[in-house]
């Protein structure tokens, strides 16, 4: 085969010239254009031409045979536009993108793509603009609907099915090719907010995509929409495998086309979940299911859902009429997830400062709950208050796994991620160790911020401040794994790697997805998710390439920052500095706070102004209870010298109905507290001396009434325990007269089967006979 090809330059001058003299053919609006990748393996891998708002392109994968080019159109014969020629040539048998000059002899297309001009049929025409990947995998969806079947639904309830085949990098080899039992959406801010979306896949059969030996079926698809260099997720995870955060997703670039179109450069990746290949505890799932088999309360858990207080005075969601397994000790695996709401799982609790999902066992019961709540409880407690917990007196290195803590500590610490511990943030608990161990590492696309890079990380604030132990420990971990690694393989040139192959060079990761990310962007631009929070690294005009730039400068700096950090014998991070409540100011990480919300230890102040807020504050439509004497923020019951309020585990101050101590509260819109008789909705509710909500029968103001189980009163006839009961429309229980053709006793049970007066007699169903 003639190898010989035309210079681009110099091809690009000539088609000016071929143009102008009428050589050419004129553009199309639209092109009827297909092909298959990898055609001796599968038949699944097509892919279309599509339509973006500057022309007409067709983004192919890193597999394709760029000298043998299978085109079809279902108008007809396809061929192609060859200089040499000066004439369209039949494109039947595969087309030679490197004799028509699109391709360079080694395969690749100019990332900014090359001109392809088409003829479909004989009669149309088209100029299209061709992109190639190159060096990473491409996964190709199948599915029975249109993709917005699935995009169209906001809570991911929508699946869709269908094939999905997946091809190695470069070569074409088929990793997967098969059923897809299950495609839907996943995430919460980049599904709202973007059009590039992410996936969930579930496959009919275990497999593994990413050549680690560990085979699943539940396959991830990130769209990392927020982030401008596609590479945060990447890093961080894979840094953290090879720090030995356990359990973190194994992940790899890959380029996606769904129902033949392309969707855009994304990260294949495992799911954080309890199996083998993933967080390798026991499933206690799989232990409740044995322990439940028929029971009522497995088969309709939302309806069984309880909530209660445990020994530390934190609330925990549970299935009440569980069964318990043997050993209730693991595996448990929860979310620190503050954004969650209160509904959003089965199996839920909170801490002191926290909110946390349970994942495993998704439907815990009473025993399970109370148990993960108490010892994730202690955990964070003895974390924020300076190393010990404050009920039990427990430390953070009898609570909590040493090696998974630095592990994935460290790593957060380097990469700052702007979500951790405020959500996303892994927790898990093995059967029988009775520690809580710490990861996986997961959703990072918030890291590397420049703004970050010498600045104290969540981790260090909660885990490190007031814990001169774990500080020392921390920074020889530091210092003989995280330092050396970053230094030299991170920032190294593109061919160094670690020397189990876990971690590479960031200008390995760069060149790896540079061909993919520019036709990324060809579709999407640069992080197309609009939402305020992607801002601080997001500038109009910038290019991808500075963007990896500021990678490098953030770890760097933050290397820098990290090195003088370690080498302390103790650090806090909130001191305070004044003589009294009006003239405390706190200084964070050295710095005077002078607006804005600072915590210390247990604790949450405000600032506003430079003085220590006190009393009721509203803050950005809230309102919250600052402590007069000590200026801390106050949950739970709050007492203000006049009325009863209540704060949520954040500090806000409710309204409406709220669940305490197995109680049930009605709080006034002032947010005070109510008592006796109150009018909701439609329904009048009884609130005791104390607030508490009452139900079942209760003598009140002479009176008896009869409260539902919702605390709703009841009027009418009432059944209760097979007695009628009459109430009139006060609700008051009628009793000693007759309604009707019934008679209400002195206990205002209805009479049956018996005279009255004397008189009359009333029958079995209670009625007057006559």
């Amino acid at each position: 085969m003639n190898r010989r090809r035309m210079p681009l330059r110099a091809l690009a001058a000539a088609i000016l010239i071929g143009v102008c003299l009428g050589l050419m053919p004129q553009l199309a609006l639209a092109l009827d254009l297909s092909c298959v990748v990898a055609s001796g393996a599968t038949e699944n891998a097509v892919l279309h031409a599509q339509d973006e708002s500057d022309g007409t392109y067709l983004f192919l994968p890193s597999q394709t045979d760029v000298e043998n080019l299978g085109l079809s159109s279902s108008q007809g014969v396809v061929e192609v536009w060859s200089y040499a020629a000066r004439a369209y040539v039949d494109a039947s048998e595969g087309a030679n993108l490197v004799d028509l000059g699109v391709a360079n002899l080694d395969g690749t297309v100019p990332q900014s793509g090359a001109t392809l001009w088409v003829r479909l049929g004989g009669t149309t025409e088209a100029r299209l603009t061709v992109m190639k990947s190159s060096g990473i995998r491409s996964v190709f969806v199948s599915a029975d609907h249109d993709i917005s079947y699935v995009n169209s639904s906001a809570s991911h309830s929508v699946s869709d099915s269908g094939t999905v085949t997946v091809l190695s990098p470069d070569t074409g080899d088929v990793i997967y090719d098969g059923a897809l039992d299950a495609i839907r959406g996943r995430g919460n801010t980049t599904w709202t907010n973007s059009e590039k979306k992410p996936y969930q896949m579930k496959l009919s059969k275990k497999a593994d995509l990413l050549g680690t030996a560990e085979k699943t079926k539940t396959w991830l698809l990130i769209a990392n929409a927020a982030d401008p260099t596609l590479l945060r997720n990447t890093i961080s995870l894979k840094l953290a495998l090879y720090m030995g955060s356990e359990g973190t997703p194994s992940c790899e670039p890959c380029d996606l086309y769904y129902n033949g179109e392309y969707r855009g450069s994304y990260l294949l990746t495992e799911k954080v979940k309890v199996e083998k290949n993933g967080v390798n505890i026991d499933d206690l799932d799989d232990a409740n299911e044995d322990a439940n088999d028929g029971s009522s309360a497995w088969e309709n858990p939302w309806g069984s859902r309880q909530w209660a207080t445990n020994s530390r005075g934190s609330e925990f969601s549970y299935v009440a009429g569980l069964s318990n397994p043997d050993d209730i000790t693991g595996g448990y695996l929860v979310e620190l997830d503050d954004k969650a709401l209160p509904n959003s799982e089965v199996s839920m609790f909170y801490s002191k400062t926290h909110f946390f999902t349970v994942h495993t066992p998704e439907y815990a019961s009473y025993e399970e709950s109370a148990y993960v709540s108490e010892l994730v409880g202690a955990g964070i407690d003895a974390a924020i208050n300076g190393g010990t917990d404050p009920v039990t007196g427990a430390n953070v290195e009898d609570l909590f796994d040493l090696d998974s803590l630095l592990a994935t500590g460290l790593t957060e610490d380097f990469v700052v991620d702007g979500d951790y511990l405020y959500s996303s943030s892994y927790f898990y608990v093995p059967r029988s160790s009775g520690k809580i161990f710490v990861g996986p590492v997961w959703d990072c696309d918030r890291t590397f911020d420049l703004s970050c890079a010498s600045s104290p990380s969540a981790f260090a604030q909660s885990f490190l401040s007031g814990n001169s132990s774990l500080l020392a420990k921390a920074g020889q971990v530091f210092r003989a794994r995280l330092y050396p690694v970053v230094w030299g393989v991170l920032l190294g040139d593109e061919d160094t790697q670690t020397a189990d192959g876990l971690l590479r060079s960031l200008a390995y990761y760069r060149n790896q997805i540079a061909a993919s990310q520019a036709m990324d962007q060809r579709v999407w631009g640069i992080a197309p998710l609009e939402d305020e929070w992607v801002s601080y690294n997001r500038v109009e005009g910038k290019g991808w390439s500075s963007y990896v730039d500021d990678l490098a400068t953030y770890m760097t700096r933050r290397l820098s920052y990290q090195y003088d950090f370690y080498r302390q014998s103790s650090w806090k991070y909130c001191t305070w500095r004044g003589s009294s409540i009006d003239t405390w100011v706190p200084y964070v990480d050295g710095k005077a706070v002078g607006d804005g919300w600072v915590m210390d230890g247990l604790s949450w102040y405000y600032m506003s102004s430079g003085k220590l807020q006190t009393g009721w504050r509203s803050i950005s439509g809230s309102w919250y209870w600052f402590d007069p004497s000590t200026g801390a923020m106050a949950s739970g019951w709050i007492w203000d010298g006049s009325n009863w309020y209540y704060a949520n585990v954040i500090g806000r101050m409710q309204t409406g109905w709220v669940r305490n101590g197995g109680s049930w509260y009605y709080l006034e819109d002032s947010g005070a507290m109510a008592t006796g008789w109150r009018m909701v909705d439609g329904y009048w509710y009884y609130l005791s001396g104390s607030g508490a909500m009452l139900t079942g029968w209760q003598k009140l103001g002479g009176s008896w009434y009869l409260l539902d189980d919702s605390g709703a009163m009841k009027t009418s006839w009432q059944k209760v325990d097979g007695v009628w009961y009459f109430l009139s429309d006060s609700g008051a229980m009628v009793h000693d007269c007759w309604v009707g053709d019934y008679y209400l006793t002195t206990s205002g049970a209805m009479a049956t089967n018996q005279w009255i007066d004397s008189r009359w007699w009333v029958g079995a169903d209670g009625k007057w006979l006559g």
